[in-house]
């Protein structure tokens, strides 16, 4: 049997089945399985189990010692316990649906029988909503659902031990599936314990009178909660769920020992002791969950002071380096203007032409680099307006004409009369970006502009007939520095930023990029936009 302390939780999320979702060093996870119990926690579960082991050697002197009849209390407790396993079962089917684990499913539906068992048990209880309960309920009839109640709940337990891995299939369907086999279970049990209680041992002699037959369902559920801490303690108590599942055993054991072994009747010490030890059993899942959703959310609130706080030591950072590093640069630039002109040698003429160049080259790369900061930091505000399509196209005709038709290639720009609505400026470069890059790949064919109403959007498309991206290449075209088909240390045409920095700018736009492509067969970039009205354009 593998211990349930997963490291990476099997099955879920965006990996599909046999997938992993990881909890790094330092993090909490929102998975219980995945959180390791720290010593401080391992040591305030022991003196949990001091304490309530105290209390219930307390209890046991006094055990018999009958206590005014109090049916309400009982309805009470019992909502309280319907209430907090229904929660408790909400907080895990939700972990299922992203880890699907199996063994995550079999606990999970353990606190739904547990919640429906309960609503039974409260329904069947005499005096609470009737004198001998509902749903034809007899003497034995709710004593039962109390042994059936527990005994499924630890069954469960020991489930979750010895299964492993991840679901197949879809989750949804797995998950109603489990849904209706626990409802039929715990229906199965009501009819037993109504219908075929003559069928049964007599564990009650009167409503509230217990006879000795009570301890054989005590023995055989004192035995499956012995069985399912030492399976518990086999797989470790390393993880916050396995450590909290030990203390949720151990008050049940106390609950069913205190009933079986001590009480005689119900309405006595034990009775009402008992109820304090099972309301501990259904509630410290319940609050490990609740305290580490606290914690998770402690950390993501002082991730976003940090994301703040660098945010705006980035823009620090720009508003220094728009000044104090192009001044430098432009320095230089003079300088080699003024060198220019001083010297005579052609050989030196050549180094001081070199020179110009690499600053140039400089200068360009640091306001690509200030560019794409700039977005990353959220400084770039977009003017959004209407924009006439047909005019922007019409520039960007004149501009790339002559740079296709030195490479040989044809430029071709489709009539568009629409209107989005975009920043014009920043759409204008996004758009120069993917025409450039479009006739720099491509050596023969067609370089087109155009675009195509959806609805009430606009797709506006840059396709080629050039080299086309790899699935290889697709996964890092929009990252820094990256060129299709150049190895890390060849020559470069260009940096790699050209769409990183168009990916950003799309995104601040409200859009994005998106590409389709096959090597060899030419690329189509395409950005989708809001369809604005001509009324609107200045």
């Amino acid at each position: 049997m593998r211990a349930k302390d997963w490291g990476t939780i099997e099955g879920g999320g965006g990996a599909g089945a046999g997938g992993a979702v990881e909890a790094g060093p330092g993090e909490e996870s929102l998975f219980l399985s995945a959180v390791p119990a720290s010593p401080l926690q391992q040591r305030a579960a022991a003196v949990f189990f001091l304490a309530s082991l105290l209390g219930f050697v307390l209890a046991t002197p006094f055990a018999r010692v009958s206590l005014p009849r109090l049916p309400a209390l009982v309805a009470i407790d019992e909502a309280v316990l319907i209430t907090v396993d229904l929660i408790t079962m909400v907080l895990l089917y939700g972990q299922f649906l992203v880890v699907r684990s199996r063994a995550l499913l079999v606990l999970t539906s353990g606190y739904l029988f547990e919640a429906l068992i309960t609503s039974l048990h409260l329904l069947t209880f005499p005096g609470v909503l009737a004198p001998t309960g509902l749903l034809g309920a007899g003497s034995q009839t709710t004593a039962w659902l109390y042994w059936f109640w527990h005994s499924g709940f630890l069954i469960a337990v020991i489930g979750y031990t010895l299964v492993d891995g991840p679901v197949r299939g879809h989750p949804i369907p797995i998950l109603f599936g489990a849904v209706l086999a626990v409802a039929a279970a715990a229906g199965g049990m009501a009819l037993l314990a109504t219908a075929g209680a003559p069928y049964l041992p007599r564990i009650m002699v009167t409503l509230n009178q217990s006879g000795r037959l009570n301890v054989l369902p005590a023995w055989g559920d004192t035995a499956l909660g012995l069985l399912a801490l030492a399976l518990l303690l086999r797989a470790g108590p390393r993880t916050m769920l396995n450590l909290s599942l030990m203390g949720v055993v151990w008050a049940s054991m106390l609950d069913v020992m205190l009933a079986g072994f001590f009480a005689t009747a119900r309405f006595q010490v034990a009775f009402y002791v008992g109820r304090v030890f099972g309301l501990l059993a259904s509630s410290l899942l319940l609050i490990a969950l609740v305290t580490n959703i606290g914690l998770v959310y402690r950390r993501a609130v002082a991730s976003a002071r940090a994301a703040d706080e660098a945010n705006r030591s980035k823009g620090r950072f720009l508003a220094a380096a728009s000044h104090d590093l192009r001044q430098p640069l432009q320095s230089l630039s003079l300088f080699a203007g003024a060198l220019r002109g001083l010297v005579s040698d052609e050989r030196a003429a050549m180094a001081v032409a070199g020179q110009e160049q690499a600053v140039a080259t400089m200068t360009e790369l640091l306001d690509a680099l200030l560019d794409i900061s700039k977005l990353d930091s959220g400084k770039v505000n977009p003017l959004i307006t209407d924009v006439t399509l047909g005019e922007l196209f019409d520039r960007l005709r004149v501009e790339f004409a002559g740079l296709a038709a030195a490479k040989g290639l044809r430029f071709e720009v489709t009539g568009c009369t629409d209107v989005a609505r975009s920043d014009p400026i920043l759409l204008g470069r996004i758009l120069r970006n993917l025409i450039g890059n479009a006739i720099r790949y491509t050596e023969r064919g067609t370089v087109r502009l155009g675009c195509e109403r959806e609805g009430k959007s606009l797709r506006i498309e840059v396709a080629d007939t050039g080299i086309g991206i790899g699935q290889e290449d697709m996964r890092h075209i929009f990252e820094e520095f990256y060129q299709v088909g150049v190895p890390p240390n060849a020559t470069r045409e260009g940096y790699g930023l050209g769409l990183p920095w168009a990916q950003r700018a799309a995104r601040v736009l409200g859009s994005e990029i998106r590409v389709r492509s096959r090597p060899g067969a030419g690329s189509v970039f395409s950005i989708v936009l809001t369809g604005g009205s001509p009324e609107g354009v200045a």
